[in-house]
């Protein structure tokens, strides 16, 4: 679908298990969010804009458009589809887990091991608040499968957040204008959105990093900002260090200000001038 065929960066990847590839494109957890563009009647039945329409989404960056059947539950379709040795997308929508563990192993039973379940809520538009995306690390979990969403909400704030849940597709209506009508118009989101769309998941993609904890190897270099004990006026062997003359300043550099307690009462052990770092060595 994307005419320029870029191929995923899977530079930030920390899961460099299974894959499936669509064309030229990976999908996994290792990969940029795979983006389907849904068509649906927007087209207003007409062959010349349904031919715009895959255009405009090509131009936006999305990787697929999509053109479906309705719902998860007729099983000799799924196992057509599934004997093609193509992978297979799957939405959710109103399907039960009892009902999807049976499209999915009459998928597999016919050879297909790559399958990508939509997290789906059949209301047009749908309302956040019914998306319920904990679901998608759950039915990965339950499946063993890629999933990803099938979003029906206004708005790209759902879709993003469905990366943050793991989500390795997301698919979106799409419509050239949604001052043109349509059965799906009200909840498509247009060109423009659309690509705000492809770079907004890669960059929320980017953002899941792995776990982390210190500082990351950028974030060394803002190490000095971090605040130390400093002396704050010249003083001589022997003085009580108080707060008139030692206080946690930037830059780094001295003590951490952890250990301002510990010593606020001790004396140092030579002359010391204002400005100078404490360190262990000057007390006592």
């Amino acid at each position: 679908m994307n005419r320029h065929n870029e191929r995923n960066d899977p530079g930030n990847s920390q899961y460099p298990g299974e894959k499936i590839i669509i064309g030229d494109r990976h999908i996994g957890q290792g990969y940029r969010p795979f983006i389907i563009a849904e068509m649906s009647g927007n087209h207003n039945r007409s062959l010349e804009r349904a031919l715009d329409i895959v255009e405009a989404a090509a131009r936006a960056g999305a990787h697929a458009l999509k053109l479906q059947t309705y719902t998860a539950d007729t099983l000799p379709l799924i196992e057509r589809i599934a004997a093609t040795g193509k992978p297979v997308i799957m939405s959710t929508g109103m399907a039960t887990a009892g009902e999807l563990d049976e499209a999915v192993q009459a998928a597999r039973t016919c050879g297909c091991n790559d399958i990508i379940l939509l997290k789906c809520t059949s209301t047009y538009p749908a309302s956040p608040n019914d998306s319920n995306l904990r679901t998608i690390s759950h039915m990965r979990t339950l499946f063993n499968c890629e999933v990803g969403i099938s979003d029906h909400t206004v708005g790209i704030g759902v879709a993003l957040a469905a990366v943050a849940m793991g989500a390795t597709v997301i698919e979106k209506h799409f419509t050239l204008s949604r001052a043109d009508g349509g059965v799906d118009a009200p909840f498509s989101i247009e060109p423009a959105e659309l690509k705000q769309l492809v770079e907004e998941t890669k960059r929320a993609w980017q953002s899941l990093g792995r776990v982390q904890y210190g500082p990351t190897r950028p974030e060394c270099k803002s190490l000095v900002f971090r605040r130390s004990i400093y002396v704050t006026a010249d003083i001589d062997a022997g003085t009580v260090l108080t707060p008139e003359n030692m206080r946690p300043i930037r830059p780094a550099g001295g003590l951490p200000p952890k250990y301002y307690q510990q010593i606020l009462g001790k004396k140092v052990n030579r002359s010391v001038r204002k400005g100078t770092p404490l360190s262990w060595d000057m007390i006592g």
